[in-house]
């Protein structure tokens, strides 16, 4: 493809997404106070925040993996919180706002739902919940790591319950040192392992 035309699409591509944004930040102002509740949040009694610099905590792995037992688990640990963008999704649309519908709407036809309105469910889920932040199986592509980033916080620590060579390599290309692999099926000991990398950070 020429390069000019790859350019062109790129800032067409930038475009867009800008638009998706400012249309999501005003349906989500006008769901104001018809906004769903928060999901239940795990916690131990003390939390364990090593750093200011961010809290976040992506939990990924293929479909089969027990990402969100584990992720619970190792929340309650931590003293953290769960964030699933699956059952923010869900309260939101049982909940009957706005944004909600917009949700139903993109289901309803067979689309994915875009990562903006994603991240707008999980930043407004964030700020009332005690740290770290335990993301379930989102972002699912590594090229998304910057909007997250600048939506929710550096990402501190990145655990894999997988031998995915695609879900290894991607991210651990995105993330570096801050990715680990682990076997959820080890019970305690991969328990231990997680908890112990995010107490390095």
């Amino acid at each position: 493809m020429n390069k000019s035309l790859e350019v062109d699409e790129s800032e067409k591509r930038v475009r867009e997404l800008e638009a998706a944004n400012r249309d999501l930040e005003a349906r989500l102002a006008a769901a104001g106070s018809k906004a769903a509740p928060s999901p239940q949040v795990v916690a131990a009694p003390k939390a364990a925040t090593p750093s200011d610099a961010g809290t976040v905590v992506l939990v990924l792995g293929a479909q089969s993996e027990a990402k969100e037992s584990f992720g619970a688990m190792l929340a309650a640990r931590l003293g953290g919180s769960v964030l699933e963008v699956q059952k923010l999704m869900e309260s939101e649309s049982a909940a009957g706002s706005e944004v909600g519908e917009t949700i139903l709407s993109y289901i309803t036809e067979g689309k994915v739902v875009p990562p903006p309105l994603c991240l707008q469910l999980l930043e407004r889920a964030k700020r009332d919940r005690p740290p770290p932040h335990i993301l379930i199986d989102f972002p699912r592509v590594a090229t998304l790591i910057d909007e997250l980033e600048a939506s929710l916080g550096a990402v501190q620590l990145a655990l894999a319950l997988s031998s995915d060579g695609n879900i290894c390599g991607a991210f651990g290309k995105a993330l570096g040192s801050k990715m680990h692999k682990l076997d959820a099926y080890q019970g305690d000991a991969a328990l231990s392992s997680a908890e112990g990398a995010w107490r390095r950070v």
